[in-house]
């Protein structure tokens, strides 16, 4: 009898730890995405999309010109909890035969909840470091970036498929065969509130044509609520600073001229 009360003993609480796993893997599992994480050439610039907001916010040019060295994630949603996980995610082009590149880390982050430009607030300063980790590569016919990196973002990808990326990039005038994907773990900077900035700034210069998107969580309740970027408003890193007219169209060459006045 007291073996088999050993035994039950043993299988209640092998069921308990399987369920609790169970419902933590489900937290980890939103069946929503909204693509609201939208990206700039950086904060405070000055420069304005054609319709007269801040560049930081997005101009929805699918994608948005971004320097070869500096960016900023805009959280485009308000009332909501702050994202306590989050990640910046890049993809590398990559020609055919070509070799994996080395991306370079980020050595600062500074942090505006929220971010409002006329008032141009002093941001909180992290300068801690971060190294990227390789999610592996992006392949013609795939759809979702974020799943390569490891990230759960149903069938919700903001349209950034192989497809659209390629199509940005030839439009720089390459030709990848793939994208070579790596993430930044931001998790440990001051937590991004609603209407808020990262203002990201590069040790080194990212590739021209390198993608960039974000996916962040927030862990206060379950199932998580989890946001990426849509591919209107992801992250591309062109020339500086003619390229920008060129990606913006007619629309936005008064942004062209803007930065290239504040660059001379």
């Amino acid at each position: 009898m007291q073996r088999n009360s050993r035994w039950w003993f043993l299988l209640t609480a092998t069921a308990l730890v399987l369920m609790t796993a169970a419902q933590g893997w489900a937290c980890c599992d939103p069946t929503t995405t909204p693509a609201v994480l939208q990206f700039g050439p950086g904060a405070n610039t000055g420069l304005t999309c054609s319709g007269g907001s801040d560049v930081a916010l997005g101009c929805g040019l699918a994608p948005n010109p971004t320097p070869v060295n500096h960016l900023d994630i805009y959280f485009n949603k308000s009332s909501v909890s702050d994202l306590e996980t989050f990640y910046l995610i890049i993809g590398i082009p990559v020609a055919s035969g070509g070799s994996t590149p080395t991306p370079p880390n980020i050595t600062r982050v500074d942090t505006y909840n929220p971010y409002v430009p006329t008032k141009d607030p002093s941001p909180s300063v992290n300068t801690s470091g971060w190294t990227p980790t390789s999610c592996g590569n992006f392949m013609p016919g795939e759809l979702n970036p974020y799943n390569n990196c490891g990230f759960v973002a149903s069938s919700n990808y903001g349209g950034n498929s192989f497809a659209a990326w390629y199509a940005a990039a030839a439009a720089l005038g390459l030709n990848p065969a793939k994208f070579a994907l790596f993430k930044y773990d931001l998790s440990n900077v001051e937590d991004l509130g609603a209407q808020g900035v990262y203002d990201v700034f590069f040790g080194g210069n990212l590739p021209v044509g390198t993608m960039e998107v974000a996916y962040g969580c927030s862990t206060n309740n379950c199932p998580y609520d989890c946001y990426i970027t849509p591919f209107t408003n992801a992250g591309q890193v062109v020339p500086e600073p003619s390229t920008f007219m060129l990606m913006a169209g007619a629309g936005l060459i008064l942004l062209g001229r803007a930065w290239r006045k504040r660059r001379s």
